[in-house]
């Protein structure tokens, strides 16, 4: 979809290409305001994603009916409009999917719709703000988006982390985003320090919540598990008396910081195991 995005625009473009240079990316800069848009939005049992890429934003607004192990997914291709302060859908798509028992790798029908240069008029999507920091969805093809205000969810914290390499005491996060429920609208966390085949080794284990202020996930009282290899060869557990707090928030450069000590930097774990 991205490389369709690009052709859209680029065709747009071909007049003006014919008589000037051409630009180069970081002469085509976000629009200010823009910015506000991205990130992660959630209700109980939904999420929209938009991402700034290239020259527009890409929105993916993803619906779980947990009860028939199936959902939708409305996906986007949008344009800043400056004079309303809004996105607007240049390309729209919904298909349906259904999941097998576990929960995991959606299987994905035929598209419902798609709308692409040809959008019928008031058939374009339009995302908005409030002046309380919700983004709202108007789905052009029907009421899907009606009523509904999204939270702020900052930045992809899911996912797996890990220290960079050479350290003696290794850190590493997995941290998983819950939402499918009104009672789960929240992070749960794993932080792992020192290596798991070591014969010491600790476990901190705490339900984050997203702070739209400091734009931090985080919590005071993660529970810290001490593991100690014994003379079998397996492990025995103690749970430490005192809390842990855990806070994660995002570097300049995209990395995650994890709020302990000094600050420890980490990167995604593309090895690691689900």
């Amino acid at each position: 979809m991205k490389k369709l995005f690009a052709v859209i625009l680029a065709l747009s473009l071909l007049l003006t290409a014919a008589v000037l240079p051409a630009m180069a990316e970081d002469e085509v800069p976000q629009p200010e305001g823009g910015k506000k848009f991205e990130g992660y939005w959630v209700l109980p049992g939904m999420y929209a994603l938009i991402c700034y890429e290239e020259e527009g934003y890409r929105v993916e607004v993803n619906r779980y009916d947990l009860e028939n192990s199936s959902g939708n997914r409305w996906s986007y291709n949008c344009h800043y409009n400056e004079t309303e302060d809004t996105l607007v859908s240049i390309f729209s798509e919904m298909v349906g999917f259904t999941f097998g028992d576990n929960m995991r790798d959606p299987v994905y029908g035929e598209p419902v719709y798609t709308y692409d240069l040809n959008t019928p008029e008031g058939k374009e999507a339009v995302f908005a703000v409030t002046a309380g920091g919700k983004l709202t969805w108007k789905d052009g093809e029907g009421d899907a988006g009606n009523g509904l205000e999204f939270a702020p969810n900052g930045g992809s914290f899911e996912g797996n982390w890990k220290q960079a390499e050479g350290e003696t005491d290794p850190v590493k996060a997995k941290i998983m985003w819950n939402g499918l429920t009104e009672d789960e609208m929240f992070f749960t966390v794993y932080v792992t320090r020192g290596e798991e085949t070591a014969d010491t080794y600790t476990v901190t284990l705490g339900n984050c919540f997203y702070d739209p202020a400091t734009k931090k996930i985080g919590c005071e009282y993660g529970v810290t598990t001490v593991f100690t290899r014994n003379a079998e060869g397996g492990y025995d557990t103690e749970d430490e008396e005192e809390a842990t707090p855990i806070f994660f928030s995002f570097t300049e450069d995209g990395k995650l910081m994890y709020e302990a000590a000094n600050g420890i930097i980490m990167t995604e774990d593309f090895d690691a195991q689900d």
